[in-house]
């Protein structure tokens, strides 16, 4: 069985086209990052906004869709407790997995 995680070069043609021509730099202030230590979350979404991402992220220059998700979620979720008025307090027990009930 191959190892997937060896991956070849990418054909130059399919390289941003920027890259070799200008060193951009991303727009904004930089994230900082609250902690060092990361973890794994898979979601599923409609594939359209999938692909909108995955061209969103190709066509700007040093994002990712893992830093683009990382932020817009922050953002909503710093929006959601503003609107609360407090932080969220820690869960007590774990998620349910699954569909909710109806």
């Amino acid at each position: 069985m191959p190892d997937r995680r060896k991956s070849k070069r990418q054909p130059k043609e399919r390289r941003h086209p920027l890259r070799e021509h200008v060193r951009l730099k991303p727009a904004g202030p930089a994230i900082e990052r609250r902690s060092q230590t990361r973890a794994r979350l898979t979601v599923q979404l409609d594939s359209e906004i999938v692909d909108r991402l995955r061209n969103a992220v190709y066509w700007t220059p040093n994002v990712t869709i893992a830093g683009l998700v990382e932020g817009c979620i922050r953002e909503t979720v710093d929006r959601m407790e503003s609107e609360r008025g407090a932080t969220f307090p820690e869960r007590t027990e774990s998620l349910r997995v699954g569909r909710p009930k109806k």
